[in-house]
């Protein structure tokens, strides 16, 4: 608030604004975690910090890109710098350390659909209406796309999942819309269409990236696979496919059950397989946007569970942990 470029051109209003907005994006994230939305309302003060950015540099060729990172399944638990004792996210550990890192939210669901459709408006699956596949988001309820679009960012979203698709709604502000299967392969093209979504951009660019990793199965490509489990031919069975995952779910196995305890191993492997590529992807970005600043969030959509509540997997039901 106190740059020279303000007082020369008599900003005074615009100076208060901009301390209101301040104020106004740290009461909303204060104490909250960019790790979704029940508690929280992370995009709702992402908007209102991007326009307090604005208003405070006052010449719109200073506003950042934004790049939002959804790992789909990704539980913090999981996470080394959340707490996990596994080195599984060295990359993300790192981004983190110089990074505001929060520590305090939930999921609004726990599936894709109604948790992103939370993320992107701020309201519970209750208000927003995309509770299952059959719903659609709420036409009249503005998105974080729209808004950006309609303060000059250029909307970019990659989404590796066909739960996420155009009959959703959530893809309302977003002027490119790309939805790929759950493949490694496409997981791959998910990442090339990453960087090439900042090429050539003479304006700020909002991109949204969700990738399907690290969601069953539990099988990333080598070196990554198996990094974290125990070989013993005793466990053999309980490989990280979906139905060896299914197969601990009908068996209603404790937690500590060696074969719970190799399937969480298990998935810890593709964490870090995503950990790794992310990684790359971000120091990528860094020098192909050095000309602009780049505001990155990475989030999940949900978290996995691994019989702590009798359930495996995700899809049924959300806990406080």
């Amino acid at each position: 608030q106190d740059h020279p470029r303000n007082a020369e051109r008599g900003h005074g209003a615009l100076i208060e604004r901009t301390q209101f907005l301040t104020r106004e994006t740290q009461r909303l994230v204060h104490g909250h975690a960019l790790l979704g939305c029940s508690r929280a309302y992370p995009m709702r003060a992402l908007a209102i910090l991007l326009f307090a950015c604005c208003a405070a540099c006052g010449r719109t060729d200073e506003r950042p890109h934004v790049l939002v990172l959804v790992a789909d399944s990704l539980a913090a638990a999981h996470v080394a710098s959340h707490g996990c004792a596994r080195p599984t996210t060295p990359a993300f550990d790192a981004f983190a350390k110089a990074s505001v890192r929060f520590s305090n939210a939930g999921a609004a669901a726990a599936w894709p659909l109604p948790s992103v459709a939370s993320l992107f408006t701020s309201q519970p699956q209750e208000v927003h209406g995309a509770r299952d596949d059959e719903l659609q988001l709420r036409s009249d309820l503005p998105t974080l796309a729209e808004q950006l679009r309609d303060a000059g960012w250029e909307t970019r979203a990659i989404v590796q999942t066909p739960v996420l698709g155009r009959r959703t709604g959530v893809d309302r502000g977003f002027e490119s819309y790309e939805v790929l299967d759950f493949s490694l392969a496409s997981f791959d093209r998910a990442l090339a269409l990453a960087r090439a979504a900042f090429d050539g951009a003479s304006a700020p660019r909002f991109v949204y990236v969700h990738v399907a990793p690290p969601r069953m199965p539990y099988q990333p490509p080598a070196p990554f696979r198996g990094r974290f489990s125990d070989d013993s031919a005793a466990l053999a069975h309980v490989d990280g496919s979906i139905e060896s995952a299914r197969a601990v779910h009908r068996a209603r196995l404790s937690p500590d059950h060696p074969d719970v305890v190799r399937l969480r191993a298990l998935y810890a492997a593709p964490i870090a397989f995503v950990d790794a590529r992310l990684g790359e992807l971000l120091s990528a970005l860094r020098a192909q946007v050095a000309g602009r600043p780049l505001l990155v969030v990475r989030t999940s959509d949900h978290g996995e569970a691994f019989m702590e509540h009798g359930e495996q997997g995700h899809n049924s039901s959300v806990y406080e942990e």
